[in-house]
């Protein structure tokens, strides 16, 4: 994963997917999507979403660490920045990275 973030693993996927699609015929595409297709996803997903995997996927963002990402409640545009010490930013994401709005007047 390079040591990227969650939201910078996501980013870096789809611009990967986005340069992909510019560049290859949709036949193409298409070949590579059932060539990628898993069928253990589906039981993958469904152990995911009990208890015991609900409890490692939490132990495993806590192990990574790093500041994790949000929805601010009353803007649904804007992002919230929740660090680790507890304290919360707002602001965008502009170019794949987060900027803080301007401090309030």
């Amino acid at each position: 994963m390079q040591e990227r973030s969650l939201t910078e693993q996501v980013e870096h996927w789809a611009r990967l997917g986005e340069a992909v699609e510019a560049v290859v015929t949709h036949p193409t595409v298409e070949l590579l999507k059932t060539l990628s297709h898993d069928e253990r996803l589906p039981e993958r997903l469904a152990a995911a979403d009990t208890p015991a995997g609900r409890r490692r996927v939490a132990r495993l963002v806590r192990l990574r660490g790093g500041p994790k990402y949000g929805i601010a409640p009353d803007d649904p545009a804007g992002v919230v920045r929740h660090e680790t010490d507890g304290a919360r930013t707002r602001g965008r994401i502009q170019g794949g990275r987060f900027v803080a709005n301007a401090p309030r007047k």
